[in-house]
């Protein structure tokens, strides 16, 4: 089973993305005007300098039409990895807890709204 060291998976994570980046021939500067950042902060993400968002992983994974878990996890997968590891890895990214709440209000109805209409 593989265990997350978060230094050296955000390395790895930054070198699988300037690796695949380069393969399918899209300039820094691209990849950063389609994410809304400016080109020395996506230098900084493939340098492993700058923490990677939850919804710029899923941007990222659009732009360059791979999945999330090549981006996260390489050649591998995520298969021999279990829950426990795979959330330690999500602590990677700073702004888990705001990604993942802004995701469940936008998914879940809003039961405020539907308790007063009654």
């Amino acid at each position: 089973m593989k265990h997350f060291n978060d230094q050296q998976d955000s390395m790895e994570i930054a070198a699988r993305l300037k690796n695949i980046r380069e393969a399918k021939g899209i300039s820094r500067e691209d990849v950063a005007a389609e994410l809304g950042i400016s080109p020395i902060t996506y230098r900084k993400l493939e340098n492993g300098n700058h923490n990677l968002t939850i919804m710029n992983l899923k941007k990222l994974s659009e732009i360059l039409q791979v999945t999330t878990d090549l981006l996260l996890f390489g050649e591998t997968g995520r298969e021999n990895i279990n829950f426990d590891e795979y959330e330690r890895l999500a602590r990677l990214f700073t702004n888990f807890k705001t990604d993942v709440d802004l995701i469940q209000r936008i998914q879940a109805p809003d039961q405020t709204n539907t308790s007063t209409k009654k």
